[in-house]
């Protein structure tokens, strides 16, 4: 009997643990971006689904507004289903696979020091600063990129063309 609730004392300790473990590890995903990232990888779907839909559904600017109302539906479900709190502690074992609760303590202390708060507040200054630099310097690549087009289409109808 009393094995039985030395065990019983012993896994509620490690759950505790876990769990407090698991709170841990959701808070630095939260500090480190969790949110602006949940936010950015809807965006992005968000994109890529408009571009797909209208090629596939040769959407005529007479039809924007019902794709404009699907993807806002579309958006509405994303961000819902992101910020389901089963989501939260999932992204939070992700940081526990590759942090222990030492290094995770030691991350929250950084992010509530003063340098660390500054460093949380400019965050999405710089990541849209970086973002612009990034676009900037991609624009440079777009008349590479019509040549290039050109040319694979070009081998594309050479292609067709042979019997």
């Amino acid at each position: 009997m009393k094995y039985l609730l030395a065990v019983s004392v012993l896994f509620s300790a490690l759950s505790l643990a876990d769990e407090d473990s698991l709170k841990k590890a959701s808070y630095v995903s939260e500090v480190l971006g969790g949110d602006d990232l949940k936010k950015l990888i809807v965006q992005q779907i968000k994109q890529q689904t408009a571009t797909l839909v209208e090629q596939r559904l040769k959407i005529v600017q007479k039809e924007r507004q019902l794709l404009d109302e699907y993807l806002s539906k579309l958006e509405t479900e994303l961000v819902e289903k992101l910020d389901e709190p089963s989501f939260d502690q999932q992204l939070g074992q992700i940081y526990l696979n590759y942090y222990s609760e030492e290094e995770l303590d030691q991350i929250i202390a950084f992010y509530q020091s003063p340098l660390g708060q500054k460093m949380r507040s400019q965050s999405p200054s710089l990541t849209k600063d970086v973002k612009q630099a990034i676009s900037k310097k991609t624009e440079e690549l777009k008349p590479k990129v019509r040549l290039m087009t050109s040319e694979l289409k070009a081998k594309v109808e050479g292609w067709r063309s042979v019997p």
